[in-house]
């Protein structure tokens, strides 16, 4: 499988899609941290990366409805 990857600037409230059913949002950025909203249909696995290590996020299915 060939990947490709792209850099984009957002600004907090932007929004970028992936594919038809992930929705990316920049909700909040000072200095060096920022915190994104992903928004996906349940069965999708979402993972944070950082330094070569990848932390799980528990897929949307296992969470409860709030």
């Amino acid at each position: 499988m060939h990947k490709t990857s792209v850099i984009l600037d957002v600004k907090v409230g932007e929004r970028i899609c992936v594919g038809d059913d992930v929705v990316v949002q920049l909700i909040y950025k000072s200095g060096l941290q920022s915190r994104l909203r992903v928004s996906a249909p349940r069965q999708v696995r979402i993972k944070k990366h950082e330094s070569g290590d990848a932390e799980v996020v528990p897929s949307m299915a296992a969470l409860s409805p709030s």
